[in-house]
């Protein structure tokens, strides 16, 4: 029976505890980058648009964060919820069951039919008074923010604009002509649909961001395990 120090040389030992040391830095790389943050516009900058019932929704982009300093802005992530600010008690009771997500801007006819998304909200939406909600600042009283969760999303990349967007249209606050947002802008159907250049819906987006696979010290300390698990399998060989 032979021990492990007596079948491996010294480097060959050396190499395989640092190929253990860098499989658990790149475990603690994943758990340190599995991080969830927030994008959007929160209305600390004044909203004015009332937000009329022809309010189809927001666009934005994952790397662009807004209101929020969060880190983990500019990775790629999954959606986990979306907040918008409504009116009131009335328009947040009436809003729609679910926000959908799509990668590329629909025709309202598709939107009205909710098709070709790819991710919708599911569950029940979770409504609170706006000036009770952390998430959102200089709202009144009378406003709701609506949480519209998601149990599962694909991956949004950073650098690519996406679509928050309902069936039909939604009393949704919002701030405008200065644009607050650099990310996106406000979608609206009255009657055509269209962006609102300038404009932004109050909303909050929360992802979670995506580990990196390998950070490149992990990588080379593995490799380096490698190198010692093919010296170990030649010495047992001989």
């Amino acid at each position: 029976m032979y021990s492990l120090s007596s079948i491996l040389k010294p480097t060959a030992i050396s190499a395989l505890a640092i190929a253990i040391i860098g499989i658990d830095l790149a475990s603690h790389d994943h758990q340190a980058q599995a991080i969830s943050f927030r994008i959007g516009y929160n209305g600390a900058s004044g909203l004015v648009d009332a937000g009329s019932s022809v309010v189809r929704g927001q666009s934005f982009q994952v790397q662009v964060t807004g209101s929020f300093s969060d880190p983990g802005g500019g990775v790629s992530g999954t959606l986990n919820s979306i907040k918008f600010l409504y009116n009131n008690a009335t328009a947040a009771t009436a809003s729609a069951s679910r926000v959908l997500i799509y990668s590329t801007i629909p025709s309202l006819t598709d939107l009205n039919a909710g098709i070709g998304f790819i991710a919708a909200s599911s569950g029940a939406k979770t409504i609170v008074a706006g000036n009770t909600d952390t998430d959102f600042s200089g709202v009144n009283a009378n406003a709701r923010s609506v949480r519209f969760d998601f149990a599962s999303s694909p991956i949004l990349n950073a650098g690519t604009t996406y679509y928050a967007l309902f069936e039909s249209g939604q009393s949704i606050q919002g701030t405008g002509p200065t644009d607050r947002y650099a990310g996106g802008d406000s979608y609206v159907a009255n009657p055509s649909f269209a962006s609102q250049p300038g404009y932004d819906r109050a909303f909050v987006v929360n992802v979670q961001a995506v580990p990196f696979e390998f950070e490149a010290t992990g990588g080379v300390l593995v490799v380096g395990g490698l190198f010692a698990l093919h010296r170990l399998r030649k010495l047992k060989r001989s």
